[in-house]
């Protein structure tokens, strides 16, 4: 993708995006309908799909952000090292991406690697995330851990550490980049879908890797 740009990439990563929150919607209005099959009997009476929460790596981070911009059932989404392009919502004469200014009106979480250090990528990557995050009408955070790599947010390092080292990881130990986002995503779901408090949120660090922030509307 790196040498396509313009219209072109637009279409490609907005097909992409159509497809996996195709898919979401699918699944959800599947189990709404009750369309679980004998092996999803188990499921029954255990879940609420009034209050469900969405997250996502990379693309599928997008996605969640998405699906949860358009669904009421949906009430908090996580982006795990991912950029909301579904929040770009067109090029302008310059072929510069234009944002919206829809407000993102659902607690959000924003985890990033450490290419999030970088301004550079701030300004282009991570600059719907940041427009999201900055005008947002509910609860925001932003997450990012120092060392990692987009792949660390995966278990391809545990599963295959030769390949995890030709592709994007980090030099943080893996076991403690899961352990991390883990810790974080519990204990965003256990507050904004259970309604439970978690100290990480107000800033008790996991780990002295992270880089943590939040922004709540009114205060």
């Amino acid at each position: 993708m790196d040498d396509i740009t313009g219209e072109k990439a637009f279409n490609i990563t907005h097909n992409w995006l159509n497809l996996r929150t195709g898919d979401i919607d699918l699944v959800i209005n599947s189990l709404k309908a009750g369309n679980l099959g004998t092996s999803g009997e188990v499921l029954k009476g255990h879940m609420d799909l009034e209050n469900i929460g969405l997250l996502g790596h990379s693309l599928g981070g997008a996605a969640s952000a998405e699906v949860a911009r358009e669904r009421e059932d949906v009430k908090a989404a996580i982006v795990i090292d991912g950029t909301m392009i579904g929040d770009i919502t067109g090029l302008n004469s310059e072929n510069r991406e234009i944002i919206t200014e829809e407000k993102f009106n659902k607690p959000l979480m924003l985890m990033y690697g450490s290419l999030f250090l970088d301004e550079k990528a701030k300004e282009t990557s991570y600059l719907p995330n940041i427009k999201a995050y900055n005008n947002a009408n509910s609860s925001a955070y932003s997450l990012c851990i120092k060392d990692s790599g987009h792949l660390n947010f995966t278990d391809l390092p545990r599963i295959s550490p030769f390949l995890a080292k030709k592709l994007e990881v980090g030099t943080i130990d893996s076991f403690k980049c899961i352990k991390i986002v883990n810790d974080y995503t519990l204990a965003f779901f256990d507050k904004h879908i259970k309604g439970d408090g978690n100290s990480l949120l107000e800033g008790n660090k996991a780990s002295e890797q992270v880089e943590f922030s939040k922004r709540i509307p009114g205060n």
